[in-house]
């Protein structure tokens, strides 16, 4: 497991109700409140519009590696990743450019001074360019097909937001739980305020690596 306990979160296609369907609903208006920072900037790829933007914000080196090779071994390839180094002090800078310098896909690395991971997440939004953008932290790691099936599934009626199971796993990749939605709201579109409804009553389990959603 994590340090200090904390499991990590695999976000997994092979759980069940996610393997065959994924449930879409329409989007939660958020207002972001975006604060510049200073950065160095270190970016690989071609320069066009990716299918989806996958924002990575990162500050120790000890799970880094894994997160991207999750990313490196995905099914789809028309995405980009934008990998925020809040601040770290160790060998992150260095990991994450020996992981990703033979990949298929877009990616940049920023750097900044520490901020906290909302910030992080905020400026990675700002950098992105996908029509859609997923969040993974860099302790959690994506499943080889999860960002093909999550944009076939948003295309297919053009859903704004779509989100899935996951599971948390030890260290050695050990399931401890899953997380399932109900069946339900399997394959089932929701407004923003139902969704918003039946997360608060705990009757939708959604983490933030478990959705994608349209950026605009």
């Amino acid at each position: 497991s994590k340090s200090k306990g904390r499991a990590t979160i695999k976000i997994d296609t092979r759980v069940r109700c996610f393997t065959k369907r994924v449930s879409g609903f329409n989007p939660i208006l958020i207002t972001l409140t975006i604060r510049e920072a200073s950065n160095r900037v270190y970016y690989l790829g071609v320069d066009k519009m990716p299918k989806i933007s996958v924002i990575v914000p990162d500050k120790f080196e000890k799970y880094i590696e894994k997160t991207l090779r999750s990313l490196k071994e995905q099914a789809f390839k028309d995405f980009e990743a934008i990998i925020i180094n809040d601040g770290s002090t160790d060998n992150t800078e260095r990991i994450i450019k020996e992981v990703l310098q033979d990949t298929k896909f877009q990616w940049k690395l920023i750097n900044q001074e520490n901020q906290g991971v909302s910030a992080a997440r905020n400026r990675g939004i700002i950098e992105s360019k996908g029509e859609y953008i997923s969040f993974l932290d860099a302790d959690d790691y994506y499943h080889p097909t999860f960002l093909e099936k999550m944009y076939n599934k948003a295309k297919e009626k053009n859903y704004d937001v779509v989100f899935c199971n996951y599971a948390l796993v030890t260290k050695k990749g050990k399931i401890i739980s899953i997380r399932k939605q109900p069946k339900e709201f399997i394959d089932v579109s929701l407004d923003g305020k139902k969704v918003l409804e039946l997360a608060l009553e705990n009757k939708l389990s959604i983490c933030t690596e478990s959705y994608i959603c349209k950026k605009d």
